[in-house]
């Protein structure tokens, strides 16, 4: 059996916009404790004796996906909270979403009756500030764990639907494969009695490699297309 490859992903170049650093760090880490599972399923299959891989082969590469879609998560968080406000100064399509995202959220709170964060945001130093700080808890206060979520996001941050569009499908399998992931291990730690019977998928190693790849692409992608945009505005 040929050894396996020792990543999954090389270190992307640093961004040249400074606000993206920490967004380039995050997905840094990801791509490290990803390779680093990687590189332990490699050594263990290795050793093997061939065949089926084990339990715990298994879980390597289960970690390794869901590893894969929480530096997808940390990135796109960080991304959003450190570029959201000059690129609404300075992408027209960003502000023209964050205009529509003000329309459904803080305008639309009137509707109902609530003007608590119209009201803090006219007094605030910055009007525009509290409020892009407004849409920035709006889109990170969950998990960015699907496509749809995701492309909410890249939206406002001037993208556009061109974001992710080569690998749509293999980011949406990567997000259902790993979403199913979590949940059986949810099951497992809600049942523990279940521990040793067969309660989750058999997942295939190149399949699993691929969810991997598609993940942490994204999130190189979204820190790639900011970059340019803040780069194209003179940030």
């Amino acid at each position: 059996m040929p050894p396996e490859p020792q990543e999954v992903m090389w270190r992307p170049q640093a961004p040249s916009t400074e606000c993206l650093r920490s967004a380039h760090l995050a997905l840094c880490d990801g791509i490290d404790s990803v390779n680093n599972l990687w590189s332990l399923y490699g050594a263990g299959t290795a050793r093997g004796k061939g065949g089926a891989p084990t339990h715990e082969h298994q879980d390597l590469l289960r970690a390794m996906v869901v590893m894969a879609g929480a530096a997808l998560d940390a990135t796109a968080k960080r991304v959003i909270a450190d570029s959201l406000y000059p690129l609404v100064e300075r992408n027209e399509g960003s502000r023209t979403e964050a205009q529509k995202h003000v329309k459904r959220s803080v305008l639309g709170e009137l509707e109902k009756g609530s003007t608590d964060r119209l009201a803090e945001a006219l007094l605030a130093d910055s009007p525009r500030r509290r409020i892009v700080e407004f849409i920035i808890a709006d889109l990170t206060g969950g998990s960015l764990q699907s496509v749809e979520q995701l492309r909410k996001a890249t939206a406002l941050l001037g993208l556009g639907s061109e974001f992710a569009k080569g690998n749509a499908k293999e980011l949406k399998d990567a997000f259902e494969a790993r979403n199913q992931i979590v949940h059986e291990m949810d099951a497992l730690k809600a049942a523990p009695a279940a521990r040793g019977k067969k309660r989750r998928r058999q997942r295939k190693k190149d399949e699993m490699l691929g969810f991997a790849k598609s993940l942490l692409e994204a999130a190189h992608e979204l820190v790639e297309g900011v970059d340019g945009l803040l780069g194209d505005s003179g940030a």
